[in-house]
């Protein structure tokens, strides 16, 4: 038998709990957003004010330094500019993914390859601050899929 409309089962009741118990998935994907720009612009901010110390501190030349500050400012205030969107663009909100993905893994390649002679700092800087990129990209990727998950139906194909 098929419920009506005015008999609600307890599957239906769950659901519409659930639904109101967690934010739009929209503004919980634009909340992530906000919070990974925030932390690239902050951080491209630090290493373009500070590249000297940061250079020296971290083991690399100050171009780099300055590059990566640079890459981060300007990647950071795309993003910061993707959160403000009420509904952020999948293939914007992807190639975030891809770019945070990519960074992931040159920062493991640079590591690997000894691209630059860091120092021991350098070395810990790095691979640490591959862990929240990696993980923003992991719960970005999540609350992306869940926009494009269709929602149950709970009266059949009405």
């Amino acid at each position: 038998m098929t419920p009506t409309p005015g008999h609600l089962d307890d599957t239906v009741i769950r659901a519409g709990t659930r639904a109101l118990s967690r934010p739009p998935v929209d503004a919980r994907l634009r909340r992530i957003l906000a919070l990974d720009a925030t932390g690239m612009i902050l951080f491209g901010l630090a290493y373009l004010v500070a590249r000297v110390p940061l250079a020296r501190l971290l083991g690399v030349g100050d171009t780099l330094v300055i590059t990566i500050g640079g890459l981060m400012l300007t990647i950071g205030t795309g993003v910061a500019l993707l959160a403000l969107r009420t509904r952020p663009p999948s293939a914007c909100v992807l190639s975030v993914i891809v770019i945070g993905a990519a960074w992931v893994a040159a920062s493991i390649a640079s590591l690997a390859l000894d691209w630059w002679d860091t120092t021991t700092v350098g070395t810990v800087w790095i691979t640490l601050q591959a862990v929240p990129v990696s993980l923003l990209s992991i719960v970005q990727f999540a609350a992306l899929r869940a926009r494009t998950r269709r929602p149950a139906r709970p009266w059949g194909s009405l």
